[in-house]
C-alpha cells in the first residue's frame, strides 16, 4: 500500500495504509477495523486537510476483497466515495474464489449465509460507489472471473465502473516500478484520468474544492518510499542525490 503514497499525494490525496486482521473466527473483524480508519481519517479531517466527501478505499488481492467489502457493506456517511481494486479477491463461492482467501475469512465450512454475505458481486445496489477494476487475463492465483463478475454486477445496477485488464502481469504486480511491469505508465495514467475525472463530478455534487498538487520537493529513499522529512541516509531528491548525516 504504501508503494503508492507518492503517486497520490502528488494528486493531492492523503493516504492512509491500514493494516488488518483476517481470523475465521471473526469474520466481520477486517470490516470493523476498515471502518474505524475510515472513521479516524474523518476525525482528522481539519488537521490533515482531508476532503471527507472524497474519501475512497483501494485494494490490491485479498486487500481488493476488504476494500469492497467496505464499498458495499457500508452506507450513509460512512460509505465510501470510490473504489479502486487490484486484481481483487470478490466472491467466497468456492468455484471461483481465491481459496486461502476464502479460509482465511470464512474458514472451511462457512455457513452458506456467510459465503453469500462476503460475496460481494451479490451485496452490490444503486448507491455502491463507483468503480475502478484493474486485473490481467493470465493471472493464475485469483481467477479473473472476480474481476469481470463485480464489473457486471455493477453495471446492472446502474454504477459507474472503468475496467482495464491487461494481457499479461500475472497477479501481484502491484505499483509496477520494481518489478518492471510493461503496462506500469499505461496504468498509471488511465487511473490518473479516472480519477481526475471523477473528483470533478464529486467536487460538483459536494461543492467542495478539488484536492491540489504537492508542491514542495519530494524525497524518497533507497527503498522508493515517500518521506515527508528525510532524516539519516541517502535520498533522491529532485533527480539528485543527497546525503543526510
Amino acid at each position: 500500500g504504501s508503494d503508492w503514497a507518492p503517486m497520490f499525494n502528488n494528486l493531492g490525496y492523503t493516504v492512509g495504509v491500514l493494516t488488518y486482521t483476517v481470523p475465521p473466527s471473526s469474520p466481520d473483524q477486517p470490516l470493523t477495523q476498515a471502518r474505524a480508519a475510515m472513521s479516524y481519517l474523518r476525525s482528522h479531517s481539519d488537521e490533515w486537510n482531508v476532503n471527507t466527501g472524497i474519501i475512497g478505499v483501494i485494494g490490491f488481492s485479498a486487500g481488493g476483497h476488504l476494500a469492497a467489502t467496505v464499498a458495499t457493506h457500508t452506507s450513509g456517511g460512512e460509505a465510501p466515495a470510490f473504489q479502486i481494486l487490484f486484481y481483487p479477491v470478490i466472491t467466497m463461492e468456492a468455484s471461483y474464489t481465491h481459496s486461502g482467501s476464502r479460509q482465511n475469512l470464512i474458514g472451511d465450512n462457512p455457513a452458506l449465509e456467510l459465503e453469500t454475505l462476503y460475496s460481494n458481486e451479490k451485496q452490490v445496489t444503486s448507491t455502491t460507489p463507483p468503480a475502478y477494476l484493474c486485473w490481467a487475463d493470465n493471472d493464475g492465483t485469483v481467477p479473473p472471473a472476480n474481476s469481470i463478475n463485480y464489473a457486471s454486477a455493477l453495471t446492472e445496477k446502474g454504477v459507474p465502473v472503468r475496467t482495464r485488464n491487461y494481457p499479461s502481469g500475472g497477479h501481484g504486480y502491484g505499483y509496477g516500478i520494481a518489478s518492471g511491469w510493461e503496462y506500469h505508465d499505461d496504468m498509471v495514467a488511465d487511473l490518473t484520468a479516472w480519477l481526475l475525472g471523477l473528483e470533478d463530478e464529486l467536487t460538483a455534487v459536494n461543492g467542495i474544492p478539488r484536492a491540489s498538487a504537492i508542491k514542495a520537493p519530494a524525497y524518497y529513499n533507497l527503498y522508493g518510499q515517500r518521506v515527508s522529512e528525510p532524516r539519516q541516509g541517502i535520498y533522491i531528491t529532485e533527480g539528485k542525490k543527497i546525503r543526510i548525516k
